[in-house]
């Protein structure tokens, strides 16, 4: 019986700090950093298509808005934390893809 209760522990131990670790990379996409694909050559010969950039959100400040309304197509309220820096000379910068309206 002491045994089952040691592994039943373990196991909640392994469970709650799995939970840590993923809301925490949850956090850390939030405000710190993101991933991205590069969808076209257009960035050539510095990128090319397919390439994975890792984006640094603290230079310049993480956007936060209300997702759920933006989905619903209400208007949104975009608000930006504070950032670290300013963007130095051949830094890549990426613009959020251009929403377009159903036509």
């Amino acid at each position: 019986m002491n045994v089952i209760k040691k592994i039943i522990a373990k196991f909640v131990d392994l469970a709650f700090y799995m939970f840590l670790g993923v809301v925490v990379l949850f956090l850390m996409q939030l405000f710190c950093f993101t991933s991205f694909r590069i969808p076209s050559d257009s960035m050539e010969p510095a990128l090319k298509d397919g390439d994975r950039i890792l984006v640094n959100k603290m230079i310049k400040g993480a956007r936060l808005f209300d997702v759920f309304a933006a989905l619903d197509n209400e208007d949104v309220t975009i608000r930006r934390m504070p950032g670290w820096g300013s963007f130095q000379r051949n830094d890549i910068l990426v613009f959020n893809f251009p929403y377009q309206m159903n036509r």
